[in-house]
């Protein structure tokens, strides 16, 4: 797959501002993709050993950007390091670049003719994610480019999902354990809501329907406490999707065991399951 040069210089500078912030592994996700559209740049080789952990893999992606640019400073340093070899001395002195030659026009002005490429460099930004995506924004924890479908809006700017996710997972502290000990129970008084609900239903018929509307929402609230108590008020990404189906399937079965209260089956879901969801959140 071809890359156009102004987009290989954009998509080098994300990803070496990326691994200049700290994030490892977005910064090997984009030098990743840089390598996988244009195999031809070193750069990119370079960049994807500094950020890769394994040493045989940082060793190979080294070696393609030497075989690739003899010269290139940072996979020399860096394989030097790696192996354990002393760094060329040349490599310890930074070239001093020599000033580009001015053309002088007959007014005694120096002209600069701006380099089209450079000038479309400035402004074009790739949505890490979505790679064909030509966008501005920018994540304002990682500087990851971002295009309007992946950033989420918070009130200091706009994140991208990975950094979002990762601010999520410091909220979200249950344990495996929380997450058997709040299924077990759920199962529990969602089998006694059902069994509760299909005797009554079948007995009280149309009157279950309205009491049903009053009972669905306060039993909801009542078992998710229960649970959040059970766990420590622990939060969970995935615990109020879990019991929530669990919800449903254990009043669903003794309902259609005991064949009665359908229709008050039905208002108590639509009552408490929200109210469970609400409390495990």
């Amino acid at each position: 797959m071809s890359i156009s040069q102004p987009r290989l210089r954009s998509m080098l500078r994300q990803a070496d501002k990326v691994a200049a912030n700290g994030k490892r592994s977005a910064a090997e996700d984009l030098y990743r993709q840089i390598t996988a559209e244009a195999p031809e740049s070193a750069a990119g080789w370079a960049g994807l050993a500094g950020a890769l952990l394994d040493p045989a893999e940082k060793e190979q992606a080294y070696e393609k950007a030497l075989a690739l640019d003899p010269k290139n400073k940072a996979a020399l340093i860096g394989l030097a390091e790696l192996r354990g070899e002393p760094i060329p001395e040349f490599l310890e002195v930074e070239d001093v670049p020599e000033p580009e030659p001015v053309e002088e026009h007959d007014h005694g002005h120096t002209a600069v003719t701006p380099d089209p490429d450079e000038e479309e460099e400035a402004h074009i930004y790739y949505c890490y994610r979505h790679p064909n995506r030509e966008t501005s924004l920018r994540c304002y924890t990682c500087g990851k480019p971002i295009c309007i479908d992946c950033a989420r809006k918070t009130s200091v700017g706009y994140s991208c999902p990975d950094c979002q996710r990762e601010l999520q997972d410091k909220y979200f502290n249950a344990t495996n354990i929380d997450y058997i000990i709040a299924s077990v129970l759920a199962v529990v008084l969602g089998v006694i809501g059902g069994v509760v609900i299909g005797f009554i239903g079948a007995l009280t018929g149309f009157l279950f329907w309205i009491i049903m509307f009053f009972v669905g929402g306060a039993a909801g609230s009542f078992i998710g406490g229960v649970l959040k108590r059970a766990i420590g008020r622990r939060r969970g990404r995935y615990l109020p999707m879990i019991v929530a189906v669990i919800m449903v399937i254990t009043t669903i079965l003794p309902v259609l065991t005991l064949g009665g209260g359908f229709i008050g089956m039905i208002i108590y879901l639509v009552t408490a399951v929200p109210a469970v969801y609400y409390q495990m959140r």
